[in-house]
């Protein structure tokens, strides 16, 4: 990262007005710390925290503070500490799925530093999981240009290109990545599903029977098989591989994204692994689950109703 000439941060009076009024909309506390002029930045909303832990809302309201801070000095501040700031907000804002804030101090960053990798890529996360695929298309596909062998990015690129119906874009990224890991499972899910868009079942099946290979415990490739066995008219595979599913998902690892989950700190974690858990049938893990849940916070009223 190149260091950069020092710009100011006075705030002005009138757009702290604006600002206010954007977050009192949104339900939010109130707002502090406008970007500073001449940069383009947008204003980060305070969101509402009720739904965090007491852990989660501490460790949330003390990076904003640092950001707000930064953001309230007259002295002239350095780009790569309110990068940095911008940054590490968005990072805890996505970690607990406050998407609206999370997205405008992730922007904010990229804007700062366009060079960094990390600031498109969690923004192609987040706006995949938002449903918004041309966005994140376009973000995944600038964090590609900064780093062009990067697996995790390949892999999520050829989901947004085989949600649009982009195959050819898709097939390209999934064998990209079986080029620079030979085992990923989910490249060869994202290659079965290929050719089952492409009415070809044999080759979509031993794709996914690959994928199944590679991560057993992935239970959600079974549907897949399902539906391929039912294209070929095999009707009893079919009925087999549908009652093997226990909608356990196709993993990747993405040192990213574990390090936004390694900022939850209270239940959430345990609440999400519960219902996971729960939902493929396993109810002796939910109930362990929700049980740290409710021990890591006893006044989260979810994990008491799970549990």
């Amino acid at each position: 990262m190149c260091h950069r000439p020092p710009i100011s941060t006075s705030v002005s009076a009138t757009f702290g007005i604006v600002l206010g009024a954007v977050v009192a909309a949104l339900g939010g506390g109130p707002a502090v710390g406008a970007p500073p002029p001449g940069l383009d930045l947008e204003p980060v909303p305070v969101p509402v925290l009720d739904q965090l832990s007491p852990a989660d809302r501490e460790a949330v309201r003390e990076v904003r503070s640092s950001l707000d801070t930064l953001l309230e000095r007259d002295e002239a501040v350095g780009v790569e500490a309110l990068e940095e700031a911008y940054g590490e907000v968005g990072e805890h804002y996505l970690a607990h799925d406050l998407m609206v804030p999370a997205e405008a101090a992730l922007a904010n960053a990229r804007r700062l530093d366009p060079e960094e990798f990390r600031w498109p890529y969690y923004l192609g996360v987040l706006h995949f999981r938002e449903g918004r695929l041309e966005a994140a298309r376009e973000s995944l596909e600038a964090a590609l240009e900064l780093e062009p062998d990067d697996v995790p990015t390949l892999l999520r690129l050829g989901e947004v290109h085989l949600d649009q119906g982009a195959l050819d874009a898709a097939e390209e990224e999934f064998r990209r990545v079986l080029s620079l890991n030979s085992l990923s499972a989910m490249a060869e899910w994202g290659l079965g599903r290929v050719a089952q868009e492409r009415d070809r079942p044999r080759e979509a099946i031993e794709r996914f029977q690959r994928a199944l290979e590679l991560q057993p415990e992935a239970s959600s490739i079974h549907h897949s098989l399902g539906l391929a066995y039912r294209d070929l008219g095999d009707r009893e595979k079919a009925r087999e591989h549908f009652e093997a599913n226990r909608h356990d998902p196709v993993r990747f690892r993405d040192p990213r994204m574990e390090r936004l989950s390694r900022l939850l700190r209270g239940s959430r974690p345990h609440v999400k692994a519960g219902n996971r858990a729960a939902g493929r049938g396993d109810l002796q893990e939910a109930r362990r689950q929700f049980t740290l849940a409710v021990e890591a916070d006893p006044t989260d009223r979810l994990a008491h109703y799970n549990l």
